[in-house]
């Protein structure tokens, strides 16, 4: 298990990113697990190497998403009420910072376009157990799926690797509307609490809330997926912890970042595999079996007690 948040930290994470909080809490209080659909190929990789990968969504089918969440929030925070709103209150309460955040913001959205890692995970109901999702089973493993279902512990902890697990927004115009407003709320009943404290601190939460919102915004056709999203920007927050390796993936050779799946005691990280993985089920493939017998000693061979327990084969099958 990760070290869990403070109270000073719970209380910050309210204020500016009330919507992360809000899903986080719920992630807590319901002990939602989470599952990673890939390929049987990729789940081998991971289990057998002991680290999940990152890849630029520059080469991802996510990439439009980005350029879809920059400019629904660009839109919003120049053109509403809400971004005026979030404005005033900022500049209220530290003359200036709104310029300085700005400046920033707009010098570094191109390096988020072209530099943003991230790993996909989706919330995973109890009564997926045995079967898993089917939109999810069509969308990535249609010819050998294999989804990897992990404990929440990860995604709750502060980020100690300077990777952030956060849930996507499938948000309208509307909902970054009413996103800055609240943001803009909190910030104003916290005003004494945040004239403590100095711009740059200030400036630097709401940056990391504009960029959050930015590459975490799914369009809402996509909702019933409830995803989180682990993101990584060595750009901006270099790791010692994360790794780089370099992978020919469709013609194309690109950087991959890795998350170690193991313990790291001095920032509290805790991901052994026996202790991360709660089970393992086979999708739609033409040889599960086959399949089975390899995730099993690929569990074994990574410590993990019992691990035929582990996998299960989905009895769902998908029309050609």
């Amino acid at each position: 298990m990760a070290r869990a948040l403070n109270d000073d930290e719970r209380r910050l994470y309210r204020i500016f990113l009330p919507f992360q909080h809000s899903r986080h809490v719920a992630l807590e209080r319901n002990g939602t697990r989470l599952v990673h659909y890939t390929t049987a190929e990729t789940a081998l990789k991971i289990l057998r190497r002991r680290s999940i990968w990152l890849r630029n969504a520059a080469y991802m089918d996510d990439v439009r998403e980005l350029i879809h969440g920059y400019e629904m929030l660009v839109r919003v925070y120049r053109e509403t009420a809400a971004g005026s709103k979030l404005r005033m209150v900022l500049q209220n309460l530290f003359p200036g910072l709104v310029a300085k955040i700005e400046s920033s913001f707009n010098g570094w959205a191109p390096q988020f376009r072209g530099s943003t890692f991230i790993s996909c995970f989706a919330e995973h109901d109890d009564d997926e157990d045995n079967f898993g999702r089917l939109s999810m089973w069509r969308a990535y493993g249609r010819s050998a799926g294999v989804a990897l279902i992990v404990k929440n512990d990860i995604f709750l902890s502060p980020a100690q690797l300077k990777a952030y697990a956060v849930p996507a927004g499938y948000f309208r115009e509307a909902d970054v509307e009413r996103y800055l407003s609240e943001i803009a709320d909190n910030i104003a009943a916290e005003q004494d609490l945040l004239r403590g404290l100095n711009d740059e601190f200030v400036g630097g939460h709401i940056f990391n809330c504009l960029r959050l919102i930015m590459v975490s915004t799914k369009h809402v056709g996509f909702r019933e997926e409830r995803e989180w999203r682990v993101i990584y920007c060595p750009e901006l927050e270099l790791s010692p912890h994360i790794g780089t390796e370099s992978h020919t993936l469709r013609g194309v050779e690109q950087t991959i970042h890795t998350i170690p799946l193991k313990n790291i005691p001095e920032i509290e990280f805790e991901a052994e595999i026996p202790a991360l993985l709660d089970r393992v089920i086979i999708g739609p493939s033409p040889n599960p079996e086959a399949t089975k017998g390899e995730l099993v000693r690929a569990l074994a061979d990574a410590g993990v007690a019992n691990p035929e327990q582990k996998v299960c084969i989905s009895e769902i099958i998908l029309r050609q």
